[in-house]
C-alpha cells in the first residue's frame, strides 16, 4: 500500500494518507457508466453546477468522474485542473465530511483553486478502497451557498457507499481471478504430468505387447503342424487379447487428446454432421436396413470437430446395437425444456436397464459382452468429456429389448 501527502487547508499542514492506486486501473466499463449515472443525479438532485468523483494518486488529487450537465466549469479532460483539489485534500485527511457554505466568506479557503472557478460552496465525503486506503471523494460543487440539507448528506452517503461496494467487488474478482490463474497453473502441470504418464504407459506396455503378439502369431504360422485343436486355440485367444488390449491403449490416448484439445466455436447444424455420419455407417455395411430421421437445422454453437465425435459415438452405438432389430429406427431431435436445448439420439436396438445409465460414462464401462457388441467401452467416456467442456450434460434412459435415448445439451448461449 502506497502512502502520500495531502495538505489540510484548514489548519496549514501536511499529513500522511494510505493509498491504493491499483484499484483505479481495474474499474470495467460497467461501473464507470453506473458511477456517472450518480454523479449526474448529484448535480441535478442537489441542483448544483458540479459532482465530482475524485481518486487519490502519489502526485495528485484529480477528477475521475464529472457531471454531464452544461453548467459544469470542469472540463472532462481537467484531470491537473485542480491543483490539489484542496477541499477534497481535506475531506480526505480528516477523513470526514465536509460542508462550505460559501468559501467567500473565510480566508483559510479563498486561494483554493476551485474558488478561483467560483465555486465557492462544497459538500463532500471520503470513498475509501477495501484494504482501507482512500480511493477519493465524491462531492458537490456550485457557484452559491448550497443548503446543508440532511436528505443530500444520505444522498451522498448512499452513493458513496454503493462506490465502495463496487470497489470490494473489484477486489473480490482480482482475487478469484488470481485463485483462477493459480489454480489454472496447477491443472495445466497436472494435465502436463497425466499426458505424460499416458505416454509412458502406452510406451512401456506396447514393448511387451508387441513381443507377445508378435511371438504368438509366429506361432500360429510357423508352428501350426506341431499344434493340435487346442493349442491352436488358446494361441488365437492370446493374439485377440493382445490385439484387445492395444485398441484399449489406443482409446486411452484418445481421451488424453481429447481433454487437450482447444475449442473452436463455430456455428453448426449437427443434422447435416449426423447425415454425414450415417451415410458412412451405410457404405461401411450396405446390407444393413436402417430408417434414419434427423429432425431439420438443429443449429448449436460449439466444436465441430469434437461434435462430429459425439455423433459418431452416439450415431455408431444405435447401429451397432440396432443389428438385431427386424425394422432398425435411428432419431436425432430435439425438445425445449425450460428454454432449454437438450438433443436425444433414439434407437429401437438391444436397451439396457437403466438403473445402470451412470456406468455408461465411465471409462471401459460396458453393459454388453465384446463377443456380442464388440468394442472397447471408451465411446461414451469420450462424448461426456466433450459435453462437459462444452458446459453441457449428458444422460440416458432405456428399457432391455426396447432401445435406448441420449439426451444431451450444449450449455446455454
Amino acid at each position: 500500500m502506497d502512502k502520500t501527502n495531502v495538505y489540510l487547508r484548514e489548519k496549514q499542514k501536511y499529513i500522511t494518507v494510505p493509498i491504493n492506486p491499483d484499484f483505479t486501473r481495474n474499474i470495467d466499463t460497467l461501473i464507470v457508466e453506473k458511477w456517472q449515472q450518480m454523479i449526474n443525479l448529484v448535480a441535478s438532485i442537489f441542483e448544483v453546477k458540479a459532482g465530482l468523483i475524485m481518486r487519490i494518486t502519489k502526485e495528485n488529487m484529480e477528477i475521475f468522474l464529472r457531471s454531464e450537465n452544461k453548467e459544469n466549469p470542469y472540463p472532462p479532460d481537467g484531470k491537473d485542473q485542480l491543483g490539489h483539489g484542496l477541499y477534497c485534500e481535506t475531506v480526505i485527511g480528516e477523513n470526514s465530511e465536509l460542508y462550505i457554505d460559501n468559501a467567500l466568506n473565510s480566508k483559510t479557503w479563498q486561494d483554493n483553486p476551485d474558488v478561483r472557478l467560483d465555486m465557492v460552496a462544497y459538500y463532500g465525503l471520503p470513498i475509501k478502497n477495501p484494504d482501507g486506503s482512500f480511493f477519493g471523494t465524491i462531492c458537490a460543487l456550485d457557484d452559491k451557498t448550497m443548503a446543508n440539507s440532511e436528505k443530500y448528506r444520505d444522498l451522498l452517503e448512499q452513493f458513496r457507499s454503493s462506490i465502495e461496494k463496487d470497489l470490494k467487488i473489484l477486489q473480490l474478482n482480482e482475487e478469484l481471478e488470481e485463485r483462477v490463474k493459480k489454480r489454472t497453473a496447477q491443472l495445466e502441470a497436472s494435465n502436463k504430468e497425466l499426458e505424460t504418464l499416458a505416454y509412458s504407459i502406452s510406451h512401456d506396455l506396447r514393448s511387451p505387447l508387441r513381443a507377445m503378439s508378435g511371438f504368438s502369431e509366429f506361432l500360429l504360422k510357423e508352428y501350426e503342424d506341431k499344434l493340435d485343436k487346442q493349442g491352436r486355440h488358446y494361441l488365437e485367444r492370446v493374439v485377440n487379447a493382445a490385439g484387445q488390449m492395444g485398441r484399449l491403449i489406443d482409446d486411452l490416448l484418445h481421451v488424453a487428446k481429447i481433454t487437450r484439445t482447444e475449442f473452436e466455436y463455430k456455428q453448426l447444424d449437427l443434422s447435416l454432421t449426423a447425415q454425414k455420419i450415417i451415410n458412412r455407417l451405410k457404405n461401411l455395411d450396405p446390407y444393413r436396413q436402417v430408417e434414419f430421421y434427423a429432425a431439420k437445422e438443429l443449429a448449436v454453437q460449439g466444436d465441430e470437430e469434437l461434435l462430429e465425435i459425439v455423433l459418431e459415438n452416439l450415431l455408431g452405438n444405435a447401429w451397432k446395437f440396432t443389428a438385431g432389430s427386424e425394422k432398425a429406427v435411428i432419431e436425432l431431435g430435439q425438445v425445449i425444456e425450460d428454454n432449454e436445448q437438450i438433443f436425444y439420439v433414439r434407437d429401437n436396438g438391444a436397451g439396457f436397464e437403466t438403473k445402470y445409465a451412470d456406468k455408461l460414462f465411465g471409462v471401459f464401462q460396458r453393459l454388453h459382452g465384446t463377443s456380442e457388441y464388440p468394442g472397447t467401452g471408451i465411446g461414451l467416456a469420450i462424448s461426456k468429456r466433450i459435453i462437459d467442456r462444452h458446459g453441457g450434460r449428458i444422460w440416458a434412459e432405456s428399457e432391455v429389448s426396447k432401445g435406448a435415448t441420449f439426451f444431451f445439451t450444449l450449455g446455454r448461449s
